[in-house]
């Protein structure tokens, strides 16, 4: 039993008896301008009751009698669920979409090749979100519930493509975080093994219309185009969507060399967002052999003081690290790197000094020759007369070769045990294996406060009594076995 604007439905009778019930309860619906949650809840279970019906009817070759009658209301319905997706209140808006995601599975599309999935509708819900102003976070929780069925999570690279170019070349900045909210929903691309787990499961039933691999990667590039001609976006909406692009788009193309163009631009742009794009850089020279022969500028260009407040800065320390580790590379150019990590230590906090500290020893050991840096004297020169000039773009011409490693000396002396411990040694012969770095990137400063605070602290005997206040106390410790006499000759 349901009830549609005050109209009570019953399932229990034959179709044939409540059939003119059920008309004028859905006509109310449609036309109705004050449309309750309750009526577009009731009209959900009325028409998945039926089209489940029609629908195992199919299955056995037979015939339903009022197959043409059901289709038509649905669509009558669903054009009605639509329209108060995008002028109902809040409480319609949502009871609405739900309703359709719903009614999805229901939506029967008769081609030649017989019952296909009905990518339309689902172009049609996913545009109701990507159109949105307002928050989407229950739209979204909506969607993620169906995304563990393998044919929404295919098609939905499909639908996402059909509703952007339906929206026109002018996309928002709004309807562009919309969309990359939507594909932040979806699992990531997982590697692929030759496991075998049986067939997944299917939201809608239906193999006919599921998209390929293939035909995924042909729809990512279609509405990727039309994402970047997008040109109000901001840093932070730039930031997520690189973030989007390295995390679900890539991993899902065979050929991304065609994204260089939008990395090398993004990469000139610095700050967090350069940071983010040198992660997507190192993937094409990585994966595709790329050519970028001022990648080494760039990467030291971007050593400042702004990465330590920028919350990519173990993604810039990763990547850095993996864009050094050949033992191939010039030593001037290596040089330059290690008294650029030398120079910022002095000005980073303390556990980036750890860090830098790490990335220094790391590199003496890849390249030997520049263990000389360690041992060059340097009391008798002074900063001033250091050569290395840090203004200078390129490394390799920094003169940091002809220099020492004074800064490393000063943080011996730092007020931190763990800090200065870390630059200890340059006064000790250098391992013979490198140390891991990955295990630093995610320390904190209050883990290295955390450590010194539990630290137990000596107590060595001494010979006086400690004072308990700012004031010294009177001693009294045997004291009066002392006479004391003021005498003064006059």
């Amino acid at each position: 039993m349901v009830t549609i604007e005050g109209l009570n439905i019953s399932f229990d009778k034959p179709f044939d008896e409540c059939k003119n019930d059920i008309s004028n309860a859905l006509e109310k619906f449609i036309k109705s301008s004050t449309v309750s949650v309750l009526s577009i809840e009731a009209v959900g279970d009325l028409l998945s009751n039926y089209l489940k019906e029609i629908e195992c009817s199919l299955e056995k070759g037979e015939e339903y009698d009022f197959t043409e009658w059901v289709l038509k209301w649905h669509d009558d319905v669903v054009s009605r669920l639509k329209e108060l997706c995008y002028h109902g209140n809040e409480e319609q808006i949502q009871t609405a979409f739900k309703t359709l995601v719903q009614l999805l599975p229901s939506q029967i599309v008769l081609g030649s090749k017989g019952i296909t999935f009905p990518i339309q509708q689902f172009a049609d819900i996913i545009k109701i979100v990507v159109s949105l102003e307002d928050n989407i976070s229950f739209f979204l929780s909506t969607i993620k519930n169906i995304l563990i069925f393998e044919d929404i999570g295919k098609n939905i690279w499909k639908a996402l493509n059909i509703a952007i170019c339906e929206l026109g070349d002018a996309l928002s900045a709004k309807v562009v975080m919309n969309v990359l909210q939507i594909i932040n929903c979806i699992e990531k691309q997982k590697v692929k093994d030759n496991v075998d787990f049986g067939p997944s499961p299917s939201y809608c039933k239906i193999k006919e219309g599921v998209i390929s691999d293939k035909e995924i990667e042909l729809n990512i590039k279609k509405f990727w185009n039309k994402i970047i001609a997008v040109h109000d976006l901001n840093a932070k909406q730039q930031q997520m969507l690189l973030l989007v692009l390295y995390e679900q788009l890539m991993p899902r193309m065979t050929k991304a060399i065609f994204l260089t163009d939008y990395f090398m631009t993004s990469l000139n742009k610095g700050g967090p967002v350069g940071l983010l794009a040198l992660q997507g850089m190192f993937t094409l020279i990585q994966k595709y052999n790329m050519n970028y022969p001022d990648v080494y500028k760039k990467i030291y260009s971007m050593l400042d003081g702004y990465v330590f407040d920028t919350q990519y800065k173990s993604r810039f320390y990763y990547l850095t690290d993996m864009f050094l580790s050949s033992s191939h590379l010039p030593e001037a150019l290596v040089a330059g790197y290690i008294k650029k990590f030398a120079r910022l230590s002095l000005i980073a906090p303390p556990v980036d000094i750890i860090i830098m500290m790490t990335f220094i020893v790391n590199l003496l050991i890849r390249h030997p020759g520049l263990k000389i840096l360690m041992h060059r004297v340097t009391e008798t020169t002074g900063l001033k007369e250091d050569p290395y000039i840090i203004e200078e773009v390129d490394p390799s011409m920094s003169h940091a070769i002809e220099s020492s490693l004074w800064e490393v000396k000063i943080l011996q002396h730092h007020v931190l045990p763990s800090v200065s411990s870390s630059a200890m040694f340059i006064q000790n012969p250098l391992p013979s294996v490198e140390r891991d770095l990955s295990v630093l990137l995610d320390l904190r400063d209050d883990e290295i406060f955390g450590k010194e605070f539990k630290k137990r602290q000596k107590n060595p005997p001494v010979s006086f009594e400690k004072p308990n206040g700012l004031t010294l106390s009177i001693p009294r410790n045997g004291m009066n076995l002392w006479c004391f006499k003021n005498n003064i000759n006059t």
